[in-house]
């Protein structure tokens, strides 16, 4: 794996680059990150649908408590001890 390093703030940090994410490493953040997570739904709309002729889903992160995406990740790295 490649280490990646950089200075912020007077410091120096470093991290691993993951090469490859399998489906094992998918099951294991997902496992790490569910006690901290709000399931949300995903959702259709009919009229966007026809309006640009095949399906769409729609998953409803603004459901989070900070209303994004974020908190998955963030919380995955927190998680596996990533000191940002």
């Amino acid at each position: 794996m490649d280490v990646v390093s950089f200075q912020l703030l007077g410091q120096t940090h470093s991290y691993k680059m993951m090469q490859e994410v399998n489906y094992d490493d998918v099951l294991e953040a997902f496992e790490r990150i569910m006690p901290f997570i709000k399931r949300t739904p995903v959702v259709t709309d009919e009229d966007f649908d026809k309006k640009h002729g095949r399906a769409f889903y729609f998953k409803c992160e603004n459901m989070q408590k900070t209303g994004a995406f974020k908190l998955r990740g963030a919380q995955n790295a927190v998680s596996v001890g990533f000191i940002f």
